[in-house]
């Protein structure tokens, strides 16, 4: 692994990324801009514990969200994202949404330093239905949000209308 520094905790941590195999790469890749916020997200929050979920609230509009709130006009389909095992809810024919949110997922190493493994815009969500972070609130979320679909590719082998979970 190449560790890609990117800031400091308030604590004085050192955050860095896996910039070839976490899942954080694939944001960095397609909105690099993203780190930027990420320095500036951490200079006021200090991770707690081994593992942790941050959501950060910048005050002002930082990028657009992928996850939308679906009601019963929507197109909805399924599919399994390149590279992932699980299931995802899709909305066809919508465009992301403007938020002022970021949320990163981090993990204390050996060393004591903060590895950056995932990063989205918007809030915290519980993760989907069969997937190895689902929780008790991934169901009912996930019945009334989706992600847009455009931008994203998925096998196509796996794409179905018909809920898999």
């Amino acid at each position: 692994m190449i560790k890609h520094p990117i800031a400091k905790t308030l604590n004085g941590t050192d955050v860095y990324v896996d910039l070839i195999r976490s899942p954080a790469s694939a944001t960095i890749s397609q909105q690099p801009y993203i780190v930027i916020l990420i320095k500036e997200m951490l200079r006021h929050v200090s991770p707690k514990g081994q593992h942790s979920v941050i959501e950060f609230d910048f005050g002002r509009i930082i990028g657009s969200c992928d996850i939308v709130s679906t009601g019963a006009k929507d197109h909805i389909m399924y599919a399994k994202p390149i590279n992932r095992d699980t299931f995802y809810r899709f909305v066809r024919r919508r465009q992301p949404e403007q938020t002022a949110c970021i949320t990163i997922v981090v993990r204390k190493d050996d060393e004591g330093d903060f590895e950056l493994l995932d990063t989205w815009f918007g809030k915290d969500m519980p993760g989907m239905p069969g997937a190895s972070n689902e929780n008790d609130e991934s169901k009912e979320f996930w019945q009334h949000h989706a992600i847009v679909l455009e931008g994203h590719p998925v096998q196509s082998k796996t794409l179905t209308l018909t809920c898999p979970f």
